[in-house]
């Protein structure tokens, strides 16, 4: 037991066994964290995100053909006309 204790004691041996003890300590917060991070995608995360960005670009090509077409129309009409339907 003297032997284990006098071993113990040796400054290498308390410091290893402390870092070795920090690098499992890191190795289960990493562990944790990327446990978390796939349960994320297996709720379905991303199909939120793809469901949103699609409504969006959807959205934004619906705005550009009507601003096309509003532009398209104020083009074909006359500027006396265009000027008459401000009053």
């Amino acid at each position: 037991m003297e032997l284990l204790a006098s071993w113990f004691a040796k400054p290498l041996v308390k410091y290893g066994a402390l870092a070795l003890a920090l690098l499992m300590i890191a190795g289960v917060v990493a562990w944790v964290l990327n446990n978390q991070y796939n349960k994320g995608e297996a709720s379905g995360e991303t199909k939120v995100i793809d469901a949103v960005q699609t409504d969006t670009i959807t959205k934004t090509e619906k705005a550009r053909t009507d601003k096309e077409k509003a532009d398209e129309e104020v083009r074909k009409t006359p500027y006396d006309d265009r000027v008459d339907g401000l009053r």
